[in-house]
């Protein structure tokens, strides 16, 4: 019994949906941050063109839900099993570790082939939030949306740099890790 959500996007409105079957208050956010991470990049006006590069904006998507869900698991409004249950979520998907040029250098092919969530995109959003700590990635998600496309990933992660408009950003982080 997996849960879902997505971004459903029209001309006029967009629309969270969210399942959650054990509708778990913790799980709901942790969905939500996710997609409303999609829905401030305004995916829906690039998705599927050239250029656009789905394991960046899933992987910074899941970062702002490890970072709201540990914000959440800090407040009094939650059970020690609620609390317990969030924590070890994050915990075995978001693995921290081992993510450096080798990492990535291993792992391109299968991120860059992938359009959703995935294991891989998971364990680049822990880095994420762990280099960026405090949500401080947040402004560079808002960024990416007047980030011009581009086919060139060196060419994307500089515009969207620029975009940043400060000097540590999450755009930068990545060519670092890419090799650029």
């Amino acid at each position: 019994d997996k849960g879902y959500a997505r971004l459903v996007a029209g001309l006029e409105d967009q629309v969270i949906q969210i399942l959650c079957p054990h509708h778990l208050t913790w799980e709901f956010i942790y969905q939500y941050s996710h997609e409303l991470g999609h829905l401030a990049t305004r995916a829906d006006d690039r998705f599927f063109n050239p250029g656009y590069y789905s394991w960046i904006e899933e992987s910074l998507c899941g970062a702002c839900s490890v970072f709201v869900t540990e914000l959440i698991a800090k407040t009094p409004h939650f059970t020690d099993a609620e609390v317990a249950a969030c924590t070890e979520h994050i915990r075995s998907n978001y693995s921290r570790s081992d993510v450096d040029a080798s990492w990535f250098s291993q792992n391109a092919i299968s991120l860059k082939g992938g359009t959703d969530a995935s294991p891989l995109t998971r364990k680049l959003a822990g880095w994420i939030a762990d280099r960026f700590p405090e949500g401080a990635f947040l402004p560079d998600n808002r960024a990416l949306k007047d980030a011009p496309l581009n086919p060139d990933l060196e060419r994307y992660l500089s515009c969207w740099s620029a975009e940043c408009g400060r000097e540590e950003n999450v755009a930068d982080a990545l060519r670092d890790l890419v090799g650029f």
